[in-house]
C-alpha cells in the first residue's frame, strides 16, 4: 500500500509551480490521497479510471515526480529539395519505376519511397506537403495507351516482307477471338401498353467467336463455340485445315493462353503439314489493331 502522508506537503508545492496541466493535474490528485481521500473519491474527481490513479502513485513511489518522459523531438519533415523532388516524382507519375507495385502515387507509396532511403515520413506530413504544394488527390481517369507507332512499323514491314517471300503454297491468315455475353439490350421500342418487357431466360448464354482473315484477299473465317477453350481453339484450326486443304498455313495470333497450350501444341504436331513454321506470336496486341478492329465488325454481324 502507497503511503503519501509524509509527501503531503511537497505534492503541494509542486503543484502550485507546475507550469504542465497534465503532471499538475496528476500532482493534485496525488495531494488528494495524501490528505486522506479514497482513490474512489479521486477517480470521480478527476474523471479516470482506478489503475490510472495506481500508475500514478507507481510512478511517484519510483521517481517522485509525474512529469511526461521528453520524446524524441519533432517527427521528420521535408525540406524544399524534398518538395522539389516529390514535385518531380508525382509530375512522371512511374511508381513502378522505383520498385512500387501501384500505377500512381499515393501518400503510402511517397512515404515508402524515403522509407527505402532510411528516412519515416508519416502519410500526414506527406499529405500536408502534398497540399501545400497544389496537388489534389482525385479518382483517377483511364486512358488507355495507344500503339507504338515504331513497334507498328516494325510490325508491318515484317508481315509486308513474309508476304512477299513465302512459298506459293503458304496462305498468311490474321486469327483473333471474341467473347460475349448473350443477353437482352435494354433499348427503346414502340409498343401501345405503358411499358414495354422485353422476356428473357434467367440463364445468361455465352457465345465466343472465332476468326482468321486473308490480309491478300480479305477472305474472312468465322466460327462461334459455347466456350473458349483450347479445344474450340483446336476446332477451328480443324475448320481452317478444311478451308485451305490444298495450302499450308502460317497464322499470326496473340498471346492468348489457348494459343500455347500443351493441348494445341499437341495437336500442332500431328499436322505439320497444314501448319508452315506452326504458329507465328503476332507481338504486341495493339500493334494489331486495325486487325482487331477489322474483326469487331464481323464479330457483332454474328452476335
Amino acid at each position: 500500500m502507497f503511503n503519501l502522508e509524509g509527501d503531503s506537503q511537497f505534492l503541494r508545492e509542486l503543484a502550485k509551480k507546475s507550469k504542465d496541466a497534465k503532471e499538475r493535474e496528476r500532482l493534485r490528485a496525488l495531494y488528494a490521497l495524501s490528505i486522506g481521500r479514497t482513490v474512489q473519491d479521486v477517480t470521480e474527481i478527476f474523471c479516470v479510471h482506478q489503475s490510472v490513479i495506481y500508475d500514478w502513485l507507481a510512478k511517484w513511489e519510483t521517481e517522485k515526480n509525474m512529469k511526461d518522459l521528453s520524446k524524441a523531438g519533432r517527427p521528420p519533415t521535408l525540406d524544399s529539395n524534398d518538395k522539389e523532388e516529390i514535385k518531380k516524382l508525382i509530375e512522371k507519375d512511374t511508381p513502378k519505376d522505383h520498385g512500387m507495385n501501384a500505377s500512381s502515387w499515393s501518400c503510402r507509396e511517397l512515404c515508402e519511397y524515403y522509407n527505402q532511403q532510411g528516412r519515416r515520413i508519416s502519410e500526414e506530413v506527406m499529405r500536408r506537403c502534398l497540399i501545400g504544394l497544389g496537388a489534389h488527390y482525385v479518382k483517377a481517369d483511364i486512358e488507355y495507351a495507344e500503339a507504338n507507332k515504331e513497334l507498328r512499323k516494325e510490325f508491318a514491314l515484317q508481315v509486308t516482307e513474309f508476304l512477299t517471300t513465302k512459298p506459293e503454297d503458304v496462305t498468311v491468315l490474321f486469327q483473333d477471338e471474341a467473347s460475349a455475353d448473350c443477353v437482352p439490350k435494354r433499348g427503346y421500342g414502340w409498343t401501345f401498353k405503358k411499358r414495354l418487357v422485353i422476356h428473357a431466360p434467367q440463364k445468361r448464354n455465352r457465345i465466343n467467336c472465332f476468326g482468321a482473315v486473308d490480309p491478300i484477299n480479305g477472305k474472312v473465317t468465322l466460327m462461334t463455340s459455347k466456350n473458349a477453350k483450347a479445344q474450340a481453339f483446336i476446332d477451328f484450326l480443324d475448320v481452317l485445315t478444311k478451308e485451305y486443304s490444298n495450302k499450308k498455313i502460317a497464322i499470326y495470333l496473340d498471346n492468348l493462353p489457348v494459343h500455347k497450350s500443351i493441348k494445341t501444341k499437341k495437336y500442332l504436331s500431328k499436322h505439320p503439314i497444314a501448319f508452315h513454321e506452326k504458329i507465328t506470336a503476332a507481338g504486341d496486341t495493339r500493334s494489331r489493331q486495325p486487325l482487331l478492329s477489322y474483326f469487331s465488325y464481323y464479330f457483332r454481324g454474328v452476335l
